[in-house]
């Protein structure tokens, strides 16, 4: 968000960019980009390798409440290293990647420092590159020409021109259209595109004579860059200060003050002694302060004087000569007139532009163009230059990566665990390469960034052995990295009989930089293959799926009316992700939302990731053998993780999942599902209520308590009543009852709790599935309890 910001506020164009002093740092431009060297981005990289190099300096200010770093727990060490590896990887996937492809690698032709012979393989590697490597619309287009037109002064002058006024974000047309949301923004019939249209040409004719004005002008008549008084200028000439002795008093006693005023009570009392202390003086007095009233505006008035006689003459400006600065409009007051009085003026005016501004509404502009405008290799994953036996090999180590990054990267709710280690070994060159995710991309084809390791790696090293992330030689860059087509060429083009390993790394100590590797796991590629076309498969029935709950939900929607009442505002209400687009499975799972128990149930359905929770069609019951994890880890596949994440020295098969419970029959052709019906089944309780918890099925699932003894007060109370669901689970219904009525009874003794926080410390007790009322009172007990709580009330 904040370089969100950033761009909007100083993103513009080349003519409204401000002029900057030899003392300010100059404006970052594209150029800066398009150098390794200057980039920004790799600035913030060198400083992200310090804070994972020394993490007990870099998070002094996070040592200052946790402690010190050395302490830290391990889930808290992981948390932070795999913050930094997601910053370092989108800085790398939106930053720095993407300059180092064309059109923005001719950015040496357009620097005029640069040498010709630098120009000059700057253009030959130009022709030279593979078709697919450039973009269409510049770089293929310049192809057209010869290196020797590339290297010319005007095409550099050219070039200059373009790389300095390109504006690489939309935010400056945003920042120049945002004022339509607020001119649409109307009650009645709204705008209409015509007077749309002159608001946004007015707005931008103002904006234009704005900062013609700002270029125009000396400081002194802008009033300086502080805005605290109105330029002398724009104030009329006939125009003289106007104070009286009384605001000579009122001064003088306020400059005596040691303070100034705060806020507007305290002003209105000071103003108000003022006013009965200058009534309270001698008339002799008061001539005095009024003799120097009369002094000050003739100082003022001289001084006004002085600065309109240096102002530059009035002389037409701007946008076809039509402003003047010392007036108040942009548009010139007598231009204004005279074209009023002029005959026919806007008749004239609209054929004139007519006339010079041909637009033919006739002419059919084809706007579809199938080539790509961006170049499709990303740096360093073209595969033009791979023999067929090299190419076979990419295709299998990229599907294998793949499919390990959809299995075992861990979700994103899981940022505690270590991130994915890989290992590449080769026989055939005797060595290892290992390679850490940093960052992906959760879709179909995946966009990753990987860390390089310690290349100082041989052949089937056993554990456990260290690894450390590679810092590159020469200090222009910070990290050395891939992304994911990079790594597959740069494997493939080294050997082809490349084996994949998933390593456990073990706790972190002092540093985040070094890793000790407890376990390797290896994988085969034809394995791999093969999960592969099963999760195509998957993923395409999943999609289906998706499409047709989301259909026969649209279609529940609309077959349900627009009644009103509450049922009716029921009907519309929304969920929360992807809730909305996916269809509720009526299992016991789901009793406590359908039952209304919202806001203070056990959690036993905890909020959804990005994470597929299809497992029911993926393993289905009666399976022997469980199909791979769908793109994200699934629920099978999460003891390999824990494993891989707390570094176990040997793998441990996961325990195999009890069987989901199969998905609800469809209803047959012209058979309606049985509607729910609202039953009010909640049994008294002396002053309490208890309710057991119906799905659609039938079936009691849990029961709930409604106490509504207690109240949250204060500020940011919650307005919720104080009530309790517990689902039965593995507990029959009589302990799941005992179990509520214990939470009940405890909330009578709350003399020592919270006062404001009554409700909430009583909901909180209990703990999952109330197992802290596990033992307690009798129900025989607590009943008399109640009964003598209703006599005593």
């Amino acid at each position: 968000m904040r370089l969100h910001w950033v761009l909007f506020k100083t993103a513009t164009w080349y003519s409204d960019r401000p002029k900057t002093t030899e003392d300010e740092r100059p404006t970052v431009t594209l150029k800066d980009f398009c150098n390794p060297a200057t980039n920004p981005g790799q600035k913030v990289l060198f400083e992200l390798v310090q804070l994972l190099r020394d993490p007990a300096r870099g998070f002094s200010a996070v040592c200052f409440f946790f402690g010190r770093f050395q302490d830290w727990p391990q889930a808290r060490k992981r948390v932070a290293l795999r913050s930094i590896l997601i910053v370092v990887g989108q800085l790398v996937r939106k930053i720095i990647e993407p300059f180092n492809t064309y059109p923005w690698q001719l950015a040496t032709l357009a620097d005029p420092d640069s040498d010709e012979r630098i120009r000059r393989i700057c253009a030959r590697e130009l022709f030279q590159a593979p078709p697919c490597c450039v973009d269409s619309g510049c770089s293929a287009r310049l192809r057209a020409t010869s290196v020797d037109a590339c290297v010319s002064s005007d095409f550099m002058e050219f070039f200059q021109v373009l790389f300095e006024r390109v504006v690489l974000t939309s935010t400056f047309v945003e920042r120049r259209f945002a004022h339509f949301s607020h001119w649409t923004d109307v009650k009645g019939k709204g705008t209409s595109l015509c007077l749309l249209a002159a608001k946004h040409v007015t707005r931008t004719f103002k904006d234009v004579v704005d900062l013609w004005k700002k270029r125009t002008l000396p400081d002194t008549a802008r009033g300086g860059t502080t805005n605290a008084s109105r330029p002398s200028w724009c104030r009329k000439s006939q125009a003289a200060a106007r104070l009286n002795g009384y605001h000579m008093f009122s001064q003088d006693r306020a400059a005596d003050r040691d303070r100034s005023c705060q806020g507007a009570e305290e002003s209105a009392a000071f103003l108000d002694d003022a006013l009965q202390a200058w009534r309270a003086l001698p008339e002799e007095e008061k001539q005095t302060w009024s003799q120097r009233a009369r002094e000050n505006n003739a100082r003022k008035s001289a001084l006004q004087m002085a600065a309109a006689a240096e102002m530059p003459p009035d002389v037409p400006g701007g946008p076809w000569n039509l402003s003047v600065p010392s007036e108040q409009w942009p548009l010139s007051e007598k231009f204004l007139g005279e074209f009023l009085e002029s005959c026919g003026g806007f008749s004239t005016a609209r054929n004139h532009w007519a006339n010079a501004e041909p637009v033919s509404v006739y002419e059919d502009i084809d706007v579809r163009d199938n080539r790509s405008l961006f170049q499709v290799c990303p740096p360093g994953g073209c595969t033009s230059a791979l023999s067929p036996a090299e190419l076979a090999c990419f295709h299998r180590l990229h599907t294998g990566l793949s499919v390990l990054i959809k299995r075992f990267d861990p979700a994103k709710k899981h940022i505690s665990e270590m991130p994915l280690t890989l290992l590449f070994e080769s026989q055939q060159m005797g060595v290892g390469v290992g390679a850490m995710l940093c960052f992906r991309t959760y879709l179909h084809n995946i966009d990753a960034i990987l860390l390089r390791l310690d290349p100082s790696l041989v052949f089937d090293e056993k554990p456990p052995f260290d690894l450390r992330i590679e810092r590159p030689a020469g200090g222009r860059k910070a990290l050395s990295y891939w992304n994911d087509m990079s790594l597959c060429v740069e494997m493939a083009s080294v050997a082809q009989d490349w084996v994949i390993s998933r390593l456990a790394l073990g706790d972190l100590q002092g540093g985040l930089l070094s890793f000790r590797v407890e376990g390797k796991f290896p994988h085969d590629l034809e394995e791999l293959w093969t999960a592969a076309q099963q999760l195509k498969e998957q993923e395409r029935a999943l999609r289906a799926l998706r499409l047709l709950q989301r259909a026969e939900h649209q279609r529940a929607r609309r077959g349900g009316g627009r009644g009103r009442g509450r049922g009716a505002r029921a009907g519309r209400a929304r969920g929360r992700g992807r809730a909305r687009q996916r269809a509720v499975p009526d299992d016991d799972s789901n009793a406590a939302s359908g039952s209304g128990w919202d806001g203070d149930s056990e959690g036993d359905n905890p909020d959804d990731d990005d994470d597929g929770d299809d497992a029911w069609m993926l393993n289905p019951p009666g399976c022997a053998e469980a199909a791979p994890s769908t793109v994200q880890a699934d629920a099978s596949e999460e003891p390999d993780q824990e494993a891989a994440a707390s570094g176990l020295a040997e793998e441990v098969p996961p325990p195999a999942p009890p069987p989901p419970p199969p998905p609800p029959p469809p209803a047959q052709r012209g058979q309606q599902r049985r509607p729910r019906h609202n039953q009010r089944r909640g049994v008294p309780w002396g002053p309490f209520e208890l309710a057991p918890i119906v799905p659609h099925h039938g079936r009691t699932t849990g029961w709930g308590a409604i106490c509504g003894l207690h109240r949250d007060r204060g500020e940011g109370a919650s307005t919720t009543q104080c009530k309790k669901a517990v689902s039965c689970g593995a507990m029959d219904q009589a302990t799941c009852l005992l179990r509520l009525k214990r939470w009940l009874c405890a909330g009578l003794d709350d003399d020592l709790w919270p006062p404001q926080r009554k409700r909430s410390h009583h909901v909180s007790m209990g703990g999952p599935g109330l197992l802290e009322f596990a033992d307690g009172l009798s129900e025989e007990y607590m009943d008399e309890i109640i009964q003598n709580y209703v006599r005593n009330r």
